[in-house]
């Protein structure tokens, strides 16, 4: 048995994701990172100012303390040293609260332009006779198509300003977003940019909604 020290630190999390091959050279990684991201100033990230730490997350909230986060299987903290954690001397250990932030997200189909300020969103088309009124009412813009558009089609939720995009369980429609057919159940994340197309195809849909993503 070994004693060890460690440092620990509080901090906020404002964070930025990215995307990356598993195979990509760490330095490379690292520094295309550093060079699109600035300082809480705004200046540009001198790396030789910095520590560089690689985190994965220990406790998960809705476990709290009892059980720590691990993919498969779930290991009791009580039965976890510091050794299984591979923490040594000189380690940092980061608590981090999550930032909540909120993001307005902007729909835009041909020149009219949504701009959404509920944090749930039903998009599909209007019916009265059923009661069905969708806050993006696709209606006027499906030009003879309206009989392939599910009245109850998508769903778009705002979470700590992520949105997520999903077919409604009453779905009857083909919808892709950017090149990706969405598929019922299943949880999809709305890009900056990002294009819904409605129909059998992203190159060919019987209509088309834009994105755009607005910081508060």
């Amino acid at each position: 048995m070994t004693d060890i020290s460690f440092s620990a630190q509080v901090i906020p999390d404002k964070s930025q994701d990215f995307k990356c091959n598993s195979s990509a050279s760490a330095l490379d990684a690292i520094s295309r990172v550093a060079r699109l991201m600035t300082d809480p100033d705004g200046k540009p990230i001198d790396l030789s100012e910095y520590k560089v730490l690689i985190a994965y997350q220990l406790l998960s909230p809705e476990m709290g303390v009892a059980k720590l986060f691990q993919e498969n299987p779930q290991i009791p903290v009580g039965q976890t040293t510091l050794d299984d954690l591979k923490v040594q001397t000189g380690y940092y250990v980061f608590f981090v609260k999550p930032a909540t932030v909120s993001a307005k997200l902007e729909l835009g189909i041909g020149t009219t332009l949504f701009h959404l300020e509920k944090t749930e969103i039903l998009i599909g088309r209007r019916d009265e006779e059923k009661g069905i009124d969708p806050d993006v009412d696709l209606t006027p813009f499906l030009a003879g198509n309206e009989l392939k558009i599910s009245r109850q089609l998508l769903v778009l939720n705002e979470v700590n300003g992520i949105w997520q995009l999903r077919l409604h369980p009453n779905a009857r429609t083909s919808v892709f977003l950017d090149s990706q057919k969405l598929q019922l159940n299943t949880i999809h994340y709305i890009q900056n940019d990002s294009a819904i197309s409605i129909g059998n195809s992203p190159e060919q849909p019987y209509l088309k909604i834009t994105t755009k993503l607005m910081s508060d």
